[in-house]
């Protein structure tokens, strides 16, 4: 695929560099998005949102105003986790302001004490984030676990 052109840039996914998909970066950037429809997620960035999957209880459900969804609400470090899950497969990796900014010290330190604890040659590290190496990405799950609180 990078001998025709195209850009790995998220572990099970492949593009030409101006085609990322927009779609999943909302995931990985943990924005907020909505879904409409049986099955269909939504994300608010402190709770997920998950449809009934029947489209006939979906329909009576939605015409009688009861509720139709079910739902989970996120503490800091399911978000923590999550962005970290997210991060570690893409290319951009994951953004050490970011993690600052939106999980605090607290999150920032546990993310530079682990990194300090990685072999560095696993990582592409510059000072605004971390990603995997290209050739990790096949054991993104063992790096991925390293992170999580």
């Amino acid at each position: 695929m990078k001998n025709e052109g195209y850009d790995h840039y998220e572990i099970s996914n492949f593009s030409l560099p101006t085609y990322h998909s927009k779609h999943n970066k909302a995931y990985w950037e943990q924005k907020t998005y909505i879904g409409f429809g049986p099955s269909a997620h939504s994300f608010d960035k402190n709770s997920r949102y998950w449809n009934i999957s029947s489209v006939k209880n979906y329909i009576n459900l939605l015409n009688s105003d009861a509720k139709y969804f079910e739902n989970e609400r996120l503490n800091r470090s399911d978000k923590f986790n999550e962005y970290i899950i997210t991060g570690l497969r893409t290319k951009q990796g994951c953004l050490l302001e970011f993690i600052q900014n939106e999980f605090g010290n607290k999150f920032y330190k546990h993310t530079i004490d682990t990194l300090n604890l990685q072999n560095l040659d696993d990582f592409i590290i510059t000072k605004a984030a971390f990603s995997l190496i290209e050739k990790n990405y096949i054991k993104s799950d063992y790096f991925i676990r390293q992170f999580m609180i």
